[in-house]
């Protein structure tokens, strides 16, 4: 019941309703609909906040046992429904109230009360090195608690790199400098090579210095995907995810990453992006090559070395407890074998 609660909660928030313009005309009208946008990663953070009071607000009512209570010869279902009344009425009504409070400010809506609260300071940061150190530690720690932080931030944020990588693009077509080091190409080619945390670096790390079996499975069944930025088979895997063994060296990386190529490319040693949209999943080496020259393969290519350097030592401290469990495994066996035995099953009368 909290949960079905929850999702009434957010149904009833959302504007249902999406802007068309029909052909010819000039003015959009509202057509009755779930407005997709909303569903995706824009309203994620609505999702989580309703989640997150809505079932306060239901738990509130069950720990002070303000429910009607049935008589016991009532079947149990029957009883449960008639409990969860009190509970998701007032939940429901105070979100209801809650729409209808939006519904008078120039929002509208929760919805876009939240995107326009998260976007705005993002746009006043715009293309700057801060803007994206912060917005890529903030999608890390989003990452280390396993939800998707670069699908949260880059609704926001992607717009305004995009229209930095094409303000690159017109410069260049017209024989001007590239005016903006921080873009898409920036985002997703330099600040993490192999995907979130530049786990392509940690995979290289682990292939090159670790012995436990465990881990050479892993990145050796990584690697592939991990060339092409894929790495949700090592995020959940290993895995990172709630891993406090790995957090410092998956938010420090891109950190790393960022601020050194922000730095060799506003002294002149790699070239500014020139704009060109390659794929995200385009291979390191090759994608540095295409949007900065030989500068930038190459650049891409130290950058996976400097990553691999700082997860070294903490994957090896991994890599010690994972030997340690290897080692011991022989012994646990044992031991599991002798406690199965069977004491009536030996004829102590042969002895």
């Amino acid at each position: 019941m909290p949960r079905l609660c929850s999702l009434i909660s957010w149904l009833l928030l959302m504007p249902l309703y999406t802007l068309f313009t029909p052909e010819g005309a000039t003015e959009a009208v509202k057509v009755s609909s779930i407005p997709m946008d909303w569903v995706g990663s824009k309203g994620v953070f609505v999702a989580m906040i309703i989640g997150f009071v809505s079932i306060k607000i239901y738990g509130w009512f069950v720990r002070k046992d303000i429910t009607i209570k049935m008589p016991d010869g009532v079947p149990p279902t029957v009883a449960r429904a008639f409990t969860a009344l009190i509970p998701m009425s007032v939940t429901v009504i105070v979100v209801w109230l809650l729409r209808i409070g939006f519904v008078m400010t120039p929002w509208e809506n929760v919805f876009s009360f939240i995107y326009s609260f998260l976007q705005i300071p993002l746009q006043n940061l715009g293309g700057t090195v801060f803007a994206q150190a912060g917005v890529y530690l903030f999608a890390h720690v989003l990452w280390f608690f396993g939800i998707h932080g670069t699908n949260i931030t880059d609704s926001v944020y992607n717009p305004i790199l995009l229209a930095l990588s094409a303000e690159n693009l017109e410069a260049l077509q017209a024989g001007l400098p590239a005016p903006n080091i921080i873009n898409a190409q920036f985002q997703s080619l330099f600040a993490t090579i192999g995907g979130g945390g530049c786990t392509l670096s940690l995979l290289v790390a682990i292939l090159v210095t670790c012995k436990s079996e465990r881990l050479q499975k892993l990145a050796r069944l990584c690697i592939a995907p991990g060339i092409f930025n894929i790495n949700e088979p090592v995020i959940f895997g290993l895995p990172i995810v709630l891993n406090p063994v790995l957090f410092i060296p998956f938010i420090l990386c891109p950190f790393v990453y960022i601020v050194l190529t922000y730095v060799v490319m506003a002294a002149g040693l790699v070239p500014i992006c020139n704009g060109v949209l390659v794929p995200w999943s385009t291979p390191a080496i090759l994608s540095g090559f295409l949007v900065s020259g030989w500068q930038g393969a190459v650049w891409q290519a130290i950058l996976i070395v400097i990553g691999a350097l700082i997860y070294l030592p903490f994957i090896k401290t991994l890599d010690k407890q994972y030997l340690a469990e290897q080692d011991n495994a022989p012994v646990i066996a044992a031991k599991s074998e002798l406690d199965d035995i069977d004491l009536d099953s030996i004829d102590f009368d042969s002895l």
